[in-house]
């Protein structure tokens, strides 16, 4: 036997409200996530083409060789696709605040003539079970929009603080399994 509030909340999400008929979607989830889709439209921020230069990030020599060797990887991506070499979808930058982490993720996108875009992973966090990895995809579908609107058709997307959201390594648990899993696979 199921309790009213139960069936009630059957035929709650069963019928379209008259605001998710005007928006074109199907339920209070639904609903939802196109409010988050446009509150992240509005949070991520974006740079055509950012105008810092390797040459601008100082004491950090050794980082800066190893993101510049990416460039022709990013440039030439369907190049080197064609060839069979496997190319890193993403980096990993890591160091404390005031580093130039930021810095080098824009010099990349200059050098590689593509846009940058940036989140602050502290927007993505939500208390709720699962609304952190929703609020992460949303953000990726969000990115992809804006890096095909982008003459290049590419954009770089920067994570900052990202460990808010995805712990320490070797200590995190099935929330960090499920955000890399997402990352990863976009």
């Amino acid at each position: 036997v199921r309790g009213s509030h139960a069936i009630a909340a059957e035929q709650y999400q069963s019928k379209e409200s008259p605001a998710a008929q005007l928006m074109g979607v199907r339920g209070p989830m639904e609903i939802l996530a196109v409010a988050k889709k446009k509150q992240f439209r509005r949070l991520l921020e974006v740079t055509e083409i950012p105008d810092v230069v390797f040459d601008d990030i100082k004491g950090q020599a050794e980082a800066v060789e190893l993101v510049r060797g990416m460039v022709e990887q990013i440039r030439l991506r369907d190049y080197f696709n064609s060839i069979g070499a496997v190319i890193p979808r993403g980096i990993l930058l890591h160091g404390p605040s005031g580093t130039g982490k930021t810095m080098l993720a824009k010099a990349l996108a200059n050098a590689a003539s593509q846009a940058f875009l940036k989140v602050k992973a502290t927007d993505l966090f939500d208390p709720l079970l699962g609304m952190t990895e929703r609020n992460t995809e949303l953000v990726l579908e969000v990115a992809a929009e804006k890096a095909a609107a982008h003459p290049s058709g590419r954009a770089i997307l920067f994570f900052d603080e990202i460990d808010t959201v995805v712990g320490e390594r070797g200590r995190g648990g099935e929330i960090d399994r499920r955000m890399l899993g997402i990352l990863a696979d976009y």
